[in-house]
C-alpha cells in the first residue's frame, strides 16, 4: 500500500482532497475533516540518496494505543506529531490495506483538540527547527456539506454500527461483517456504480457510492438478473450468503451459491481463480454445516478426491481388480511407471505384474509391523484445519466434538471449534521407498518378460525382490498350465458325426451290399451274435458292439467284426465311446492304425460293465 492508496480512499469514502500549507515544504500535505478542517494525517515524503527511492509516512491521528494492539513492523510511534492522539506508519509493499483504512476511518471519526504542535522541515528525522499551530479554519480543499452527497439512513446507521462509540470497532472484522450485513439483510436501492472497485471484500472499505452500486446489484441477483461486477462487489455476497445472510439455511446458502456462479460465469467476469476459490468456500461450508459427503465432494479439488481414491486402493489391494490397483499406482508414480519399457511392449501383461506385486507386498507385514502401504504412505494424521479462513464468515455456534468423513481416506475432527483434518499427506510419504519398490518390480519384470534395457539392481531395494520374484514364479506357473494340451469331447456333435459317417457308408455300398446288411440287422439276435453271456451288459450296446468289446478285452483283434458286419472303426468307437460315457466320463476305446483298441485305463471299467 501506498500514500496514493490512502489519499484514493480517503477522496471517494470522505470527499477530502490532499492539502499542501506550506510553500517551504512542498513533500508535507495534510488530510483534514471537510467540515470541521481539523487534521486527521499529516503525510511526509523524503527523498533517500542511498536507495534512490522515496521513502512516504504517515502520522494518524487513529490513537497511540494501537501500538500495543496491533503488532505490524510498519506501525511505529509518530514521526512529527505529540501526544497520545497519534501513530506513524511507514508505507511500503508489506503494508495491508485492511488494517490502515480502518485506522483512516477511526481517525477521521476521533474527537479532535486544537491546540498540538508539529515540526517541519526537509529531513524528517531531524531535530525540529519550526513551529507550526493548527487552526480549525476553512481551507480551499474542504467540500461544502450542502453539496456532499446524501448518505441514505440505513448506510449511515451502518456504518456507525462499529464505529468508536459501540465499543466494536476493534472486534474481529468477520463479527464487525456479519452484524452489518444482518443489519442490511434486506436493504435495496438503485444508484448503480460503474467504476473499478479496489478493496477488501467488506462494507467498511466501500465509499458511500460504492456501497449504494453494491447494494443496487445485489438487489437484481436476488431476483435473478445477474450482472457483471467487480470481484469486490461478489465476494460481499458471496460471504454474505456464507453467513445465510439472504438464505434461510445451509442448504438454501450452496443453492445460491451455484445458481450464482453459473450466472456469474455467464458474463465472463469470473476466472478460474474465482471459480476455484468459490469451490473451496463451498466444500469448507458444506463441512461445518454438516451437509452429505455426497454433495460436499462436489465442490473438492478433483486432484484431491483422486489422490484420496488412490490411498484406499492401494491401502487395501485384496478388494480391487488389477488394473485399478495399477491406475493408483499410476497416480502416484506418473511418468516413472508410463514409461517403462514393460509398459510400452505389454501393457496389458505389465498392469497385472505391477499390481500383483503390489498385493503381495501389503499382504505381508515388514519392519515395524507395517506393511508396504504404511512403509511408504504411512497413516492417516491429523493436521491443523482452518475452515473459511480468507472469507468473512462469523462462525457464532458453539461447536462440540464433530466428526465429518468426507471419503474412506479424509476425515474432518472438530472439538471446542478448533478444526483438524485426518488424511493421507505427500509431506509424510517415504518416496524413496515407494518408488524403490516400483524400480525393483520393473528391473525383474524387465528380465522375466525379455524387454527393454536392464535396469541395475540396487542393494538398497533388496527388500522388495521377495514379492516380485513371488509373483514372476506364479506367473510362469500359470502360463505352463495353460500351454498344456486340452482334449475337449463335445458329445452334443457326436450323434451327427455317426449320422454322417452311415450316409458315407451307404453311398459307397452296392445294391447286394445294401440287401445283406439289411438282412443282417433283420436277422435274430441268435443269428447275429455268439450266445449272451449270463449277465446283460449294465451299458446300451447291441451285439455286434458286444463282441467287438469282448474280443478286444481277450487280446484278439477286431477287424473280421468290423469287416463282415460293413461297419466303420471310427463309427463302431464313437458309438461305443457315447454308450459309455455317462458310466465313465471319458473315452474307453480309440481308434488305432485302421482297428480299434481299448483305453487302458478303463479296462477293468470296461470287463465290469460288459457283466464279466
Amino acid at each position: 500500500m501506498t500514500l496514493a492508496d490512502l489519499l484514493v480512499y480517503a477522496m471517494e469514502k470522505y470527499q477530502i482532497a490532499e492539502q499542501f500549507k506550506w510553500d517551504a515544504f512542498p513533500r508535507f500535505s495534510v488530510l483534514s475533516d471537510p467540515e470541521t478542517g481539523k487534521w486527521a494525517a499529516l503525510l511526509m515524503r523524503q527523498w533517500d540518496e542511498d536507495s534512490g527511492t522515496e521513502i512516504e509516512l504517515c502520522d494518524l491521528k487513529c490513537g497511540a494505543t494501537i501500538l500495543s494492539s496491533i503488532s505490524a513492523d510498519y506501525i511505529a510511534k509518530p514521526f512529527r506529531m505529540h501526544g497520545v492522539n497519534w501513530a506513524g506508519i511507514r508505507f511500503s509493499e508489506q503494508v495491508k490495506p485492511e488494517v490502515i483504512l480502518p485506522l483512516f476511518d477511526r481517525a477521521m471519526k476521533a474527537a479532535h483538540q486544537p491546540g498540538y504542535t508539529i515540526v517541519l522541515d526537509d529531513q524528517p528525522y531531524k531535530s525540529i527547527s519550526s513551529v507550526y499551530q493548527e487552526t480549525p479554519l476553512p481551507h480551499p480543499g474542504a467540500v461544502p456539506a450542502k453539496k456532499r452527497e446524501a448518505m441514505p439512513e440505513m448506510i449511515r446507521k451502518m456504518s456507525r454500527l462499529c464505529d468508536e462509540s459501540t465499543g466494536l470497532y476493534f472486534m474481529d472484522q468477520r463479527k464487525q461483517f456479519y452484524m452489518q450485513g444482518m443489519f442490511m439483510k434486506d436493504y435495496e436501492d438503485d444508484q448503480p456504480w460503474k467504476g473499478a472497485v479496489n478493496a477488501y471484500c467488506a462494507y467498511q472499505f466501500l465509499n458511500t457510492k460504492q456501497l449504494r452500486g453494491y447494494f443496487t446489484w445485489r438487489t437484481a441477483v436476488r431476483k435473478g438478473n445477474i450482472r457483471p461486477a467487480n470481484d469486490c462487489f461478489a465476494g460481499i455476497y458471496l460471504n454474505e450468503l456464507l453467513n445465510l445472510i439472504g438464505a434461510d439455511f445451509p442448504q438454501d446458502s450452496l443453492q445460491k451459491m451455484r445458481a450464482f456462479e453459473k450466472g456469474y460465469l455467464k458474463t465472463g467476469c469470473a476466472d478460474e481463480w474465482f471459480v476455484k476459490r468459490l469451490h473451496r468456500w463451498m466444500l469448507e461450508f458444506a463441512i461445518i454445516h454438516g451437509i452429505h459427503p455426497e454433495e460436499a465432494r462436489l465442490y473438492a479439488d478433483p486432484d484431491m478426491l483422486a489422490r484420496d481414491g488412490a490411498m484406499a486402493v492401494l491401502r487395501s489391494p485384496e478388494g480391487h481388480t488389477d488394473d485399478e490397483v495399477y491406475s493408483a499406482l499410476l497416480l502416484i508414480a506418473k511418468e516413472k511407471l508410463t514409461f517403462s519399457a514393460v509398459m510400452l511392449k505389454s501393457p496389458q501383461e505389465g498392469k497385472a505384474l505391477f499390481a500383483k506385486a503390489w498385493k503381495a507386498g501389503c499382504a505381508e507385514m515388514g519392519f515395524g509391523g507395517k506393511n508396504l502401504f504404511e512403509q511408504c504412505f504411512g497413516r492417516m494424521t491429523p493436521f491443523p484445519w482452518r475452515p473459511l479462513a480468507n472469507a468473512m464468515y462469523w462462525e457464532r455456534r458453539k461447536l462440540d466434538r464433530i466428526k465429518y468423513q468426507l471419503n474412506a481416506c479424509r476425515v474432518y475432527v472438530c472439538n471446542n471449534n478448533a478444526w483438524q483434518v485426518c488424511s493421507y499427506e505427500t509431506l509424510y510419504f517415504d518416496r524413496e521407498r515407494f518408488f524403490g519398490f516400483l524400480h525393483e518390480t520393473d528391473r525383474q519384470l524387465r528380465i522375466y518378460l525379455k524387454t527393454g534395457h536392464p535396469l541395475k539392481e540396487k542393494p538398497s531395494e533388496a527388500w522388495g525382490k521377495p514379492f516380485v520374484s513371488a509373483v514372476i514364479a506364479q506367473d510362469r506357473k500359470e502360463k505352463e498350465e495353460a500351454a498344456k494340451p486340452k482334449i475337449v469331447l463335445n458329445l452334443a456333435g457326436l450323434e451327427q458325426i455317426r449320422r454322417d459317417a452311415m450316409k458315407t457308408r451307404d453311398s459307397l455300398l452296392t445294391e447286394e451290399e445294401k440287401q445283406e446288411m439289411n438282412d443282417v440287422e433283420e436277422a435274430p439276435a441268435a443269428v447275429q451274435a455268439e450266445p449272451e453271456p449270463e449277465t446283460a451288459p449294465a451299458v446300451p450296446l447291441n451285439d455286434i458292439q458286444v463282441r467287438i468289446l469282448r474280443a478286444l478285452l481277450a487280446g484278439n483283434p477286431a477287424n473280421d467284426i468290423i469287416r463282415e458286419n460293413r461297419l466303420l472303426p471310427s463309427v463302431v468307437a464313437d458309438s461305443i465311446n457315447e454308450a459309455f460315457f455317462e458310466e465313465i466320463g471319458d473315452s474307453v476305446i480309440e481308434e488305432n492304425d485302421g482297428g480299434l483298441a481299448l483305453v487302458e485305463d478303463y479296462l477293468d471299467d470296461v470287463r465290469r460293465l460288459l457283466g464279466g
